[in-house]
C-alpha cells in the first residue's frame, strides 16, 4: 500500500520567514553567476551570496554531449532547484 501524500511544505499561503523579506513588502532581489569553462564540457560557477560567501558549483556533460560525466548536468541542478 503506497504511503499517503503529505501536505506541501510550501504552498500558495506560505509566507517569508520575516515580515521585511516578503512580496509584501514590495522587496525584489536579482541573482547572478560567473561561469568558467574549466575544460571540455566542465564548468564552474562563481556564485556570491548576500552576505559575501562565495560558493562554487561544477558540472558536466555524459560522454554522449561531449563531456567526462564527473559532476551533475546543468539540467540536474534545474530538478533539484525546482524541489528545493
Amino acid at each position: 500500500m503506497p504511503e499517503p501524500r503529505r501536505k506541501p511544505v510550501v504552498g500558495p499561503e506560505t509566507r517569508a520567514p520575516i515580515k521585511e523579506a516578503g512580496p509584501e513588502r514590495g522587496n525584489r532581489f536579482a541573482m547572478g553567476a560567473h561561469i568558467r569553462i574549466l575544460h571540455d564540457q566542465v564548468k564552474v560557477a562563481e556564485i556570491d551570496s548576500e552576505l559575501g560567501k562565495r560558493f562554487e558549483v561544477h558540472c558536466d556533460e555524459p560522454p554522449n554531449l561531449g563531456g567526462d560525466d564527473e559532476f551533475p548536468q546543468p539540467l540536474h541542478y534545474v530538478a533539484a532547484a525546482i524541489g528545493f
